[in-house]
């Protein structure tokens, strides 16, 4: 949707504004990887989705600032069901499902609804 609003006004996708939000999501999403790569060297499988679910939320929060408000709610809800897969470790895959899958459904719609019709 981006590139193409961009095509439409005759604008750049890659701009300042995007360099930018690369580099706020980029930082807990590496530190996130990384974590979670530890944490599977380690054993802790069960913890590894609700980590991967928490350091993406945190991305989506810190980007939150150069893209859409809807951004901020969709990291906030992504946290938090981090938080519960890390408390409910026997979960995780079922959380993990929700945060990266249902929660995206429902945020491409709110945010198609609001900007794309």
């Amino acid at each position: 949707m981006a590139r193409k609003k961009a095509k439409k006004n005759k604008q750049s996708i890659w701009n300042i504004t995007s360099k930018s939000l690369l580099f706020a999501v980029s930082i807990p999403l590496v530190t996130g990887g990384i974590l979670a790569l530890v944490l599977l060297s380690q054993g802790y499988y069960n913890f590894i989705a609700g980590m991967l679910l928490i350091f993406y939320g945190l991305a989506l929060a810190a980007g939150s600032i150069y893209t859409f408000t809807e951004v901020k709610w969709l990291g906030i809800l992504e946290i938090s069901l981090g938080l519960i897969a890390v408390s409910l470790p026997d979960h995780g895959l079922i959380l993990w499902g929700l945060g990266f899958g249902v929660l995206h459904i429902i945020y491409g719609f709110i945010v198609y609804k609001k900007y794309e019709s």
